[in-house]
């Protein structure tokens, strides 16, 4: 394959139809979205095991190809380690709130880069295992099968040391209520004769905004901005059962229940810290 003018392979900079990453890799989304990928999407043989994951309502992401191009002298680089996703939280381990399925159209094996993965890398006390290939394992398949991992699991694709092209379908699927920010395109396109606005998307961390008054933890969810408030006089677990069963996020009840008590912790050392602070002032007669 022939590199894409103004591409990097280390930025994965490109154009809406096709990225090229590094690896010397190219992933395409070019009329994925159509016939008869979409209903591939919808009815693989996959997607009991999405369902178990993601529950009876899964949103689908993103459907490309990958093609790693081939390199018959032998000197194919490794893919740069790394994790498709984020967590929800920085404190808290939740769910799977998004998965990757992929789909090889040939063969995968060590030759021509079957994909490595880092087991437990993407629990939040896993993450010292990122990039350690001490931990990896390559997992090789045959051509249809399907390989699903957690969005925010390290891994890497090999070099492709052959004379072929290696072809993988990827399907991104997620719980209904989140979108993917973080790997959208470039709205040029190759077939524009000119350059689009670049995307602007709000992101989907979770920001908590603290207050003396109580806790307002604010979240992106399916593109909407809606905020979790605790009062100080409240009962955590029941704000947070009832917020969860208004915006269906049963699954992750635990997890913010867990964050929001980490949350009110932290007010409650730093508020007193405060006013520590202003009784050593006042004492010293100061301001």
């Amino acid at each position: 394959m022939t590199r894409l003018t103004g591409s990097h392979p280390a930025t994965g900079s490109g154009t809406r139809e096709v990225v090229e990453r590094d690896g010397g890799r190219f992933d395409m989304r070019y009329r994925m979205d159509e016939h008869p990928f979409l209903k591939l999407a919808s009815e693989g043989k996959w997607m009991d095991v999405v369902h178990r994951i993601l529950g009876q309502k899964p949103k689908l992401q993103w459907t490309g190809v990958v093609v790693a191009a081939a390199n018959e002298d032998k000197k194919g680089t490794y893919q740069a380690w790394h994790a498709d996703g984020e967590h929800l939280f920085t404190q808290v381990h939740c769910p799977p709130h998004c998965i990757n399925v992929f789909v090889p159209l040939v063969d995968v094996n060590e030759r021509n880069g079957a994909t490595e993965f880092i087991p437990g890398s993407h629990k939040l006390d896993g993450q010292g295992h990122s990039g350690n290939e001490e931990f990896s394992i390559r997992l090789e398949a045959r051509a249809g099968e399907a390989v699903i991992f957690d969005y925010r699991c390290q891994h890497r694709r090999g070099a492709n040391n052959t004379e072929n092209d290696r072809h993988v379908i990827y399907f991104t699927y997620s719980k209904e209520w989140w979108s993917d920010t973080r790997n959208h395109r470039s709205h040029k396109s190759l077939f524009d004769s000119q350059a689009l606005d670049q995307i602007v998307n709000a992101g989907d961390e979770v920001e908590p905004d603290v207050e003396q008054s109580g806790l307002e933890l604010q979240m992106n969810i399916g593109g909407s901005n809606i905020t979790l408030r605790v009062g100080p006089e409240e009962e955590i677990q029941s704000v947070v059962r009832n917020f969860c069963s208004k915006h269906e996020l049963e699954d992750f009840a635990d997890c913010i229940t867990q964050q929001v008590r980490s949350a009110l912790g932290q007010v409650t050392e730093h508020g007193s810290a405060d006013r520590e602070r202003k009784r050593s002032a006042d004492s010293a007669g100061l301001d």
